[in-house]
């Protein structure tokens, strides 16, 4: 990557700018591809709310679905 092979010679922001990228963007992307905590609970919960509505065939509602995972 251009930013880390030039980061001795110039800073990173000043990099970042010149190119148009988002600092955040470029320390995201030195970071392994992992999920979130947030994002594993989220497909947890996914998966929760699907097995409940296909159980109750399609029929539960964000109430009931609720009530059934309280």
């Amino acid at each position: 990557m251009f930013i880390l092979a030039e980061q001795a010679s110039f800073p990173i922001d000043w990099m970042c700018r010149k190119i148009k990228v988002s600092r955040a963007s470029f320390y995201r992307s030195l970071r392994p591809n992992v999920p979130t905590p947030t994002q594993v609970r989220h497909t947890l919960l996914d998966a929760h709310v699907t097995r409940v509505y296909e159980r109750e065939k399609g029929m539960a509602g964000q109430d009931q679905i609720t009530t059934i995972l309280s």
